[in-house]
């Protein structure tokens, strides 16, 4: 098992979905959390269930005095910082590009990438002080290929991928490892957040939603936030210890290519079937 005992994380966006999974993971191997999100009803929640090993610190992540602030409740309760891990999603302006909201850009990028840009900023004095430690970004396959998401989301998200390993450069002489996550699609609240209509409508949308990207996807079963959370327990742990600047994608496969069955099958000699 994974063994996290007396270090401390820092989760942006952890009341739900993906961060809440992660922080959950920290806490079951001997962890503890900063639940670090705007949703105070959620956060404060999962800081019940989690019970002493958690704290819930309402954070907004585009702006620097709250990510700050969120560090040093950390320090104060936990006696320091080793993992950081900015999670914070948003689903972004959606539309064609000579429609796009310019405001709406803005505050995608406020959430997606200037909250990663503030975390890593935040952290690194806190994790020097350490002696060392972690900050893991989540980035999206929609970052590293066009076309599995909308324009101001997937810009982002490429943006954090880049940033992840331009950081982890730089820091690495702390022994400070800076990694990013890229998951697939996955069934959270901030997937199905754009989706309009009646609650039957939405989940009608969900599915066609799944369907067509789960078709290509060469490992056929859901991603799960718990597959997330596994891939930030190694990173953030000794088992990652000599990993920094990497992307890892966690997506049945979806960034390497075509499911196997959408290629002609002479490409194979052999049918599909």
């Amino acid at each position: 098992m994974t063994d996290l005992k007396g270090r401390a994380a820092i989760v942006t966006g952890a009341a739900s979905g993906i961060g809440a999974a992660i922080a959950r993971g920290f806490v079951e191997c001997g962890g503890r959390v900063v639940i670090a999100d705007i949703a105070e009803e959620g956060g404060k929640a999962l800081a019940k269930e989690l019970g002493a090993a958690a704290l819930f610190v309402r954070t907004d992540v585009g702006e620097q005095a709250d990510l700050e602030n969120a560090v040093t409740r950390c320090v104060e309760s936990f006696g320091g910082l080793g993992i950081m891990v900015n999670n914070a999603g948003y689903a972004g302006v959606f539309g064609p590009i000579d429609g796009l909201d310019a405001d709406g850009w803005d505050q995608t990028f406020r959430i997606l990438l200037k909250g990663v840009f503030l975390g890593c900023r935040a952290a690194v004095p806190a994790l020097r002080k350490a002696g060392g430690g972690c900050i893991i970004n989540i980035g999206s396959g929609a970052g590293m290929r066009a076309g599995y998401g909308a324009h101001a989301y997937a810009t982002a998200k490429a943006a954090v991928i880049h940033l992840t390993s331009s950081v982890a450069l730089e820091v690495a002489p702390d022994n400070i490892r800076v990694n990013a996550i890229s998951p697939g699609f996955m069934p959270t609240p901030l997937a199905t957040s754009s989706l309009t209509g009646t609650p039957e409508e939405v989940a009608g949308k969900a599915k066609r939603m799944r369907d067509a990207l789960i078709g290509p996807q060469p490992l056929k079963q859901m991603g799960q936030p718990q597959d997330i959370a596994n891939a930030a327990l190694f990173l953030a742990s000794e088992q990652g210890k000599f990993v920094t600047g990497h992307n890892l994608v966690v997506d049945g496969g979806l960034m390497a290519g075509r499911a196997v069955e959408m290629q002609p099958a002479f490409f194979f000699g052999r049918r599909h079937g």
